[in-house]
């Protein structure tokens, strides 16, 4: 192989960058599934704190 050039064609191209774009596409749509799931989790919390801070403090 030395001194000749690796075969790559056109079409080896397009499947690279077709692969590529499923990928960022996959990864954009992760991104935004684990932002909604944190954000439910996070109204989940602060409902949650909202009752312990409307009992007021705890009396030991």
């Amino acid at each position: 192989m030395r001194g000749r050039p690796i075969p790559f064609t056109d079409d080896d191209m397009t499947t690279i960058r077709t692969f590529a774009g499923g990928l960022v596409e996959f990864a954009e749509a992760f991104r935004i599934l684990w932002e909604a799931q944190l954000a439910a989790k996070t109204r989940k919390v602060d409902k949650a704190l909202e009752g312990v801070q409307s009992k007021g403090p705890a009396s030991y």
